[in-house]
């Protein structure tokens, strides 16, 4: 794990999954993830098209707690390969982490502009988030500076850990690139309501 120079904590490692690891997870959750533009219906009534769409997981016993929303994607069980990779980040960040959400790019003309994650789930200070698939730049800018930015080449497998500081110092970004004709999947972990 690198540390990236940044005024917050965001760590990265390029093959935190094996090639074998990656291409074997992108495949299964290609034949279980949202991959067509995604209506949202939010609790207020309005509508909103997904052009990348959602797709949580999370262990039968916390979804049973009714405490996740459609509205932030449909629904799965975590099936055993995701649960292992859950544990895998838990032990290295020190964290309960209940859900995974899967965002799908079917292609670089898709992407998700500048903005902070917000405290949907919970606690923001420890995101862990996987790439799979096609490599897209991850591009970071301070809040007060937007000149001071930073970019990060996602590869197939990488690891990146926004932590303390960095939802509250920086906005981070998937721009599009209409160059890039291959999809990409991301799944970021996140706990649900306050720290353990």
């Amino acid at each position: 794990m690198i540390q990236l120079p940044l005024n917050c904590s965001v760590q990265y490692d390029d093959q935190f999954l094996s090639q074998k690891e990656s291409t074997a997870l992108y495949q299964k959750l290609k034949l279980c993830i949202a991959t067509a533009p995604q209506k949202i219906d939010l609790p207020n009534g309005e509508h909103i098209l997904l052009e990348a769409p959602k797709t949580q997981f999370a262990l039968p016993e916390f979804i049973a707690t009714e405490k996740m929303h459609k509205a932030q994607g449909e629904i799965q069980v975590m099936f055993p390969e995701l649960e292992r990779i859950k544990q895998k980040l838990e032990t290295l960040t020190q964290r309960r982490l209940d859900v995974c959400v899967a965002i799908y790019y079917s292609s670089g003309a898709v992407g998700v502009d500048y903005h902070s994650d917000l405290s949907a789930f919970g606690d923001t200070s420890c995101i862990p988030s996987i790439s799979l698939g096609a490599t897209r730049t991850f591009s970071l800018r301070e809040n007060i500076n937007h000149a001071n930015s930073y970019d990060l080449e996602l590869v197939h497998g990488s690891l990146v850990i926004m932590g303390e500081n960095c939802q509250e110092h920086y906005e981070h970004a998937i721009l599009a690139d209409p160059s890039i004709q291959e999809d990409r999947i991301n799944l970021t972990f996140r706990t649900f309501g306050g720290l353990n």
